[in-house]
């Protein structure tokens, strides 16, 4: 773990969304012999179903509907074409399937700000906070049982001040924290799975992910205010847009980074980016937008996208031969051709 104080270090992000790729939850760990109902006084708060396949059916009717309101632009992968909620349905019937016979918890009814889920009902484990689930509630902390593996989409209320991943989950899915108002979040070891614009547009001041986390989806901490970053030292690629938008000042990426997506950095608030030896492929617009005056582009890089890292004020620029007739492309944007005369260029 690399701890950062206005420090980026990037270690083991896979954005590959092939079939084989797509994690699929196990029936929960078995803690003990028998359940204790948490909370049974105010049980009757919550909705809650035993999950089959008409439950997960509906659940995808809910999920699909919140798009459609409008409040959702972007699906998956930064596209607004519906062919991809085909793509979000399927993967929810994998991850679902094992879970079935348990419960799910779908929604909150009570007057508290405050709630502690029941960790199961009728001897029956909780193990999935539904689609929606509290979405359109006025909720600023909620406690998450060690029971639950499957936090579903959009299933946290903007009002969301303070939760604490439990060690147990699995998935978290697309949007699940998308414009809450928490100021800090730790993705534990456990998560295999970080969805499409999980924490988007919120109020992120502070992120840790720990070790073992092994595919984010792109967009998932955009638009926030991360100033604060501990990442693992496994990371192999920054997916796109994945900290766009943010208020990053330091990045060091370490040696295990091979790629860093479309846009991963832009309008981040960077001063100063060290890349690492081993990053062959630099995405479209991946730095642009920030406030660098100088960088150095390692030698095993291979591929530079277009406008990398443009609209930055660059006073110095190490990077290979190979690319140096083409450093236009790199460093100016399509909108503004900026004279880079005054900028040295050393070529490695």
């Amino acid at each position: 773990m690399i701890n950062a104080g206005k420090v980026i270090d990037n270690t083991s992000f896979s954005n590959n969304t092939s079939e084989n790729s797509i994690a699929k939850i196990q029936s929960p760990i078995k803690e003990e012999s028998t359940h204790n109902i948490e909370n049974t006084s105010d049980l009757a708060d919550y909705n809650y179903a035993i999950i089959d396949d008409k439950l997960i059916e509906e659940q995808i009717k809910i999920r699909n509907s919140l798009i459609d309101s409008g409040d959702w632009t972007e699906i998956r992968g930064g596209t607004t074409d519906k062919s991809s909620y085909g793509s979000w349905e399927a993967d929810f019937r994998k991850r679902m399937t094992p879970l079935k016979g348990q419960i799910v918890v779908t929604g909150y009814k009570g007057n508290k700000d405050d709630i502690t889920i029941p960790s199961c009902v009728n001897d029956k484990k909780v193990v999935a906070i539904g689609v929606g689930a509290f979405f359109n509630n006025k909720l600023k902390k909620v406690n998450i049982p060690n029971s639950v593996v499957f936090l579903c989409s959009h299933s946290m209320p903007k009002t969301l001040e303070s939760m604490e991943i439990p060690a147990n989950v699995k998935i978290i899915d697309d949007y699940c924290f998308k414009s809450t108002s928490l100021k800090s979040i730790t993705i534990p070891k456990t998560v295999e799975e970080v969805g499409y614009y999980a924490f988007d547009l919120g109020q992120l001041q502070s992120v840790t992910i720990e070790s073992g986390s092994t595919k984010i989806g792109a967009g998932a901490f955009e638009y926030n205010h991360i100033s604060t970053l501990n990442l693992p030292n496994d990371i192999k690629t920054i997916p796109d847009w994945t900290f766009a938008n943010n208020s990053l000042e330091t990045l060091k990426l370490p040696d295990s980074v091979t790629e860093i997506g479309e846009s991963a950095f832009e309008n981040s608030g960077l001063t100063s980016v060290s890349i690492g030896k081993k990053v062959s492929k630099i995405g479209v617009e991946a730095f642009t937008s920030n406030h660098l005056t100088e960088i150095t582009i390692p030698n095993n890089v291979d591929e530079i996208g277009e406008y990398a890292f443009s609209d930055n004020n660059f006073t110095s620029v190490t990077m290979p031969k190979k690319f140096s007739d083409e450093k236009d492309t790199y460093f100016n944007d399509e909108e503004d051709s900026t004279d880079l005369s005054d900028v040295k260029f050393n070529l490695i």
